[in-house]
């Protein structure tokens, strides 16, 4: 038997099974390391196996995943074929199962438009994010936990084009561009998401 025939078809750059599962298995290794790192030292990093989308001045919600270990796992899986010659049996595809971890999907549709350019605040996978900022919308600050979206308390100031982060139940905000007037705003606010009330921040 060459060599050759001893490739999986869609081994890609690997060599050999053996190569492409040490691989996998150094991806999940550093995976975890860097979980355990970021949980040891505090560090407020997304790690969630997802990606959410809310479309800019339209109803839409969106949802991607991006399990890559489901990924490599249904990549090293290949499609299981039956004892009997010239036949395959009726299974679920691993590679289409594959291509679905980087999908975009639509989850849902808000009762009203979203605001154009808004700020989204990612706060864990569990408690889900908020929606901040942007004109002409009745509500300006909207948080979503993975099932509904609610209105809190809107920005004391309409603005667009600003950092906003999350920190210790808080919510901060910098700076930003006022839309009606043309101007850069220098304005700090945070938000505390405990009381949904909104503070001056000083600078």
């Amino acid at each position: 038997m060459t060599e050759s025939s001893n490739r999986r078809p869609d081994a890609g750059d690997f060599e050999d099974e053996d190569e492409e599962d040490d691989a996998h298995n150094n991806f999940i290794t550093q995976a975890e390391l860097f979980r355990s790192y970021s949980e040891q030292n505090h560090l407020f990093c997304n790690t969630a196996d997802y990606a959410l989308w809310f479309e800019y001045g339209g109803r839409s919600i969106g949802r991607m995943s991006l399990d890559i270990a489901a990924l490599h796992k249904a990549r090293q899986n290949p499609p299981h074929r039956s004892s009997y010659a010239h036949s395959e049996e009726d299974v679920p595809n691993p590679k289409a199962a594959a291509v679905n971890q980087f999908t975009w999907r639509r989850t849902g549709r808000y009762k009203a438009p979203f605001s154009g350019h808004f700020s989204l605040v990612f706060l864990t996978a569990e408690e889900g994010c908020y929606l901040i900022g942007g004109n002409g919308t009745q509500h300006n600050n909207l948080f979503y936990n993975n099932v509904t979206i609610k209105a809190r308390l809107n920005l004391p100031q309409e603005k667009t084009f600003f950092p906003a982060v999350h920190l210790r139940g808080k919510i901060y905000t910098f700076g930003g561009y006022d839309a009606y007037d043309k101007v850069q705003l220098d304005a700090c606010e945070y938000y505390d998401m405990k009381q949904d009330r909104w503070y001056n921040s000083p600078v």
